[in-house]
């Protein structure tokens, strides 16, 4: 497993509806536009192929741009959600389709007091999408790049080191006011491996194995009053089951 990440859902179904894919696989309409102007742009009068201000003005030569757009996985959300929002009174709630999707798919809407992190004070929304992953390397979170429109949900950026906490939770700073419906399939967040080595992307219902360590995990983080020996103890127990 030493080259491997995978993805696991114990909510049947997830894996082949909505599974967390390749970014390079997610097709965002404006980048369609973008490559349809590129090529109308090199047939132009004011191409001019001598001219590398002009050969290389037009974004889709952008390489900073394009290349994020295909690095690590993109995690999208399983089910739909009704979001109410008032920004103005920091109100906030939900709706689920199914009562029982909270049972493993949970949902948290709340207000961060402003403990000195600047913009924290937002509105903020936790969606436990009920992925675990188990890798032998951290990852990068970070909110789509380049997503199409202004999505009313921002994940914020992060650490994921699934060696303490494998499961794969959204939360995202809310950007919207009134009803808004979040659909199923909408890409949340992406996490990019923090590796230069070839990952394999494996993605799955649970095993009986993955149930286990799951089960497993939550106790040990609850068995002791401090984390630092939690976390100790866990990164160990995760390398027995995981890797």
């Amino acid at each position: 497993m030493k080259n491997d990440i995978v993805f696991f859902n114990s909510m049947p179904g997830v894996a082949t509806a909505y599974p967390i894919v390749k970014a390079g696989e997610i097709n965002f309409k404006w980048v369609d536009k973008v490559r349809a102007s590129y090529k109308h742009y090199i047939k132009s009068p004011q191409f001019n192929e001598e001219s590398n201000v002009n050969k290389h003005s037009h974004v889709r030569r952008c390489p900073g741009i394009f290349e994020i757009l295909e690095a690590g996985y993109i995690v999208r959300l399983p089910y739909d959600i009704k979001v109410y929002a008032d920004r103005e009174k920091q109100k906030l709630h939900h709706t689920l389709p199914q009562p029982a999707f909270a049972q493993v798919l949970d949902v948290d809407t709340m207000v961060h007091p402003n403990n000195g992190i600047p913009g924290i004070e937002k509105l903020n929304v936790k969606i436990a999408t009920g992925w675990e992953v188990l890798s032998p390397v951290k990852f990068l979170i970070i909110p789509i790049p380049y997503p199409d429109g202004e999505p009313p949900i921002e994940s914020s950026i992060g650490i994921l080191d699934p060696s303490f906490s494998s499961e794969i939770n959204v939360q995202g700073w809310w950007n919207a006011d009134g009803e808004v419906l979040l659909p199923a399939g909408m890409p949340l967040m992406q996490l990019i491996p923090l590796t230069e080595k070839n990952m394999n992307l494996i993605c799955r219902e649970a095993t009986v194995s993955d149930i286990r360590w799951c089960n497993a995990k939550k106790y040990l983080q609850q068995h002791t009053f401090s984390s630092p020996i939690a976390k100790k103890v866990i990164q160990k127990v995760y390398q027995q089951f995981c890797l």
